[in-house]
């Protein structure tokens, strides 16, 4: 029914960057948003739908800092 994800950061020659994020459901609608603090993301969620083989149902985190962007 909920979920919690936590990212911790570790980053190189990046210092004084701060990491913004987003958190899109599989439509691509975004669920969440904001800044690292404390080199963490931390995202709380409601209503999550469960990945499985019939219903493979992908979350993406998009973490953008400086000029690179990572999407997992």
């Amino acid at each position: 029914e909920s979920a919690t994800i936590r990212v911790n950061l570790e980053m190189y020659g990046a210092s004084g960057n701060a990491v913004e994020y987003n958190l899109y459901d599989a439509q691509g609608d975004a669920l969440a948003g904001g800044r690292a603090v404390n080199d963490q993301i931390e995202i709380h969620l409601t209503d999550v739908n469960l990945w499985n083989a019939e219903n493979p149902y992908l979350y993406t985190l998009c973490m953008r800092c400086g000029g690179e962007v990572i999407a997992e």
